[in-house]
């Protein structure tokens, strides 16, 4: 998706090693291989980088997809990308997540980078209650709409707080919220007295109202 939307894909990584070409991989090329069976190791494509020499590369956008904790404490000072996108589950820690907020990299947070794969099985079962399919392209149309629509609330409420909080942990406020309410409003628990999830105790609350 990145190189066909026109980025340079200058790295690339599986178990077995990664591949390195400054001016940019041929990513058809590497698919292509990487479909016949054979591992990134075995190419000739590209020259040879190792996995943690990868994640060090000056480049504007890293994606660590595989497993998790591969950005740690060790390493992400190393980071030199503007925005790390979790498309695995829990690539940073904890640690790694405030070496790299300390350093100005953006994190994209796996809760909003790696959803698709929950939000399809949640299309999936929907339309299997109803007996009815979507064609791909419907059901890549509806994904890319909520994706981007979570986004774009993240993303609002990160540029209008004067505090500046991480895209993880307005990803986790907005999300506790979200499951809160919808508990209230079906009876499973009651709100504390004087209590209200309109009124998060952080600056800006009353942009909250938006996100429910």
């Amino acid at each position: 998706q990145f190189a066909a939307r026109g980025a340079r894909v200058i790295a690339c990584s599986d178990a077995t090693g990664g591949r390195h070409d400054e001016s940019g991989l041929d990513v058809a090329a590497l698919a292509s291989w990487v479909r016949s069976g054979r591992t990134l190791a075995e190419t000739t494509i590209g020259d040879t980088i190792d996995n943690e020499d990868l994640l060090a590369l000056e480049c504007d956008v890293l994606v660590p997809a595989a497993i998790g904790e591969v950005i740690n404490g060790s390493n992400a000072g190393r980071v030199h990308a503007r925005l790390v996108v979790e498309a695995a589950n829990h690539p940073v820690t904890p640690l790694a997540d405030r070496i790299l907020a300390d350093n100005d990299v953006v994190v994209l947070p796996d809760i909003l980078a790696n959803a698709g794969g929950v939000i399809g099985s949640y299309f999936e079962w929907t339309l299997n209650l109803q007996q009815y399919s979507w064609s791909q392209e419907r059901f890549d149309r509806e994904l890319e709409a909520m994706l981007t629509k979570a986004y774009e609330h993240v993303r609002a409420h990160v540029d209008e707080n004067p505090s500046h909080p991480t895209m993880r942990r307005v990803s986790y406020d907005i999300a506790v919220r979200r499951v809160v309410r919808a508990s209230l409003r079906r009876g499973f628990m009651h709100a504390p007295a004087g209590w209200s999830l309109r009124e998060p105790n952080h600056p800006r609350a009353g942009n909250h109202d938006r996100f429910r």
